[in-house]
């Protein structure tokens, strides 16, 4: 079996930066295992497969793998397959599940975690796409206490909390802590201890992310600078933050009103830049309809000998 993909750089508008995801725009055929596999041959943060809908409606199906398991949903993917099938003409105007205008194409992907309405503005060479969701959520307030936290970061408690800020726990379609930190540089600076958090009962906990996270930024239009670190993370990456946004909203909308709208910059130096623009609005005691946006960059193509 001889497959077509391609590499782009999400959450960018240059190329070497944002957001390194695979796309395999045709995965008809392909097994759990191969689609993991290959996710694991690309070593990349995220490897997305397209696949037919089951929802006639829809436009396509996404499976999105890490090089260790799959995942319900993916910022990052989900910006790169939009990017990539729109490129290759695999979506288009004249398909009547695209709602378009002059101004915007609207279409929906399937997702584990459900329907993904998807918008694309501006043309070909520089498109903004914005991808919404509805996430239901929870949160538990109890963390571990300020000095095992410090450890675990390899910070200062002085680094520890903005006013108004508590550490929580938010569920959305994963668990994530949620971590204000202090500072820009603290931030940067931080490194995720094994062995301090292997000795501290944080094991035992449903989180094994940290979303660390300042509104002292790199640049001036941004409003929070993220980064996410774990047990499974290691401690010279900088990972896609897109999937961490559902639970980062809900915990805004928990300490900071109902109504958001915000660019989240993660990576910094020698690690790859990436924006993302994002909307958020609660809609219930614990649920939120999140717009998460972004352009991104083709960088190469080639085929895949299955």
């Amino acid at each position: 079996m001889r497959l077509r993909y391609y590499t782009v750089d999400a959450f960018t508008d240059r190329a070497f930066e944002g957001a390194q995801i695979a796309v395999v725009p045709d995965a008809q055929g392909l097994s759990d295992t191969q689609m993991q596999t290959i996710a694991r041959e690309f070593n990349l943060s995220e490897t997305v497969f397209v696949l037919p809908p089951n929802n006639a409606a829809h436009i396509k199906r996404l499976r999105m793998f890490t090089p260790f398991k799959e995942i319900p949903f993916g910022g990052h993917p989900t910006l790169a397959a939009t990017h990539v099938l729109m490129t290759i003409g695999d979506i288009s105007v004249d398909d009547p599940r695209v709602k378009s205008n002059d101004d915007a194409v609207e279409f929906v992907f399937e997702q584990p975690v459900g329907p993904v309405n998807v918008c694309v503005r501006g043309p070909q060479d520089h498109r903004f796409c914005e991808f919404g969701l509805h996430t239901e959520y929870s949160i538990d307030r109890y963390t571990l206490q300020d000095r095992e936290l410090a450890r675990i970061f390899s910070l200062n408690e002085a680094d520890l909390g903005m006013d108004g800020f508590p550490f929580m726990v938010v569920v959305a379609d994963q668990p994530y802590l949620i971590a204000p930190i202090r500072s820009f540089a603290a931030v940067r600076r931080a490194k995720f201890d094994y062995g301090a958090w292997a000795h501290s009962s944080a094991p035992a906990t449903i989180s094994h992310q940290a979303l660390l996270f300042t509104n002292e930024t790199e640049f001036e239009t941004s409003g929070y600078h993220c980064r996410l670190v774990g047990p499974e993370i290691g401690v010279n990456e900088d990972l896609p933050i897109g999937s961490s946004i559902p639970a980062f909203v809900g915990y805004l909308c928990e300490v900071a009103g109902s109504r958001h709208m915000f660019t989240a910059e993660r990576g910094a130096g020698k690690f790859r830049r990436s924006l993302l623009h994002v909307k958020a609005e609660k809609r219930g005691a614990k649920s939120v309809d999140v717009r998460v946006g972004g352009t991104a960059v083709m960088v190469c193509d080639g085929h895949l000998q299955i």
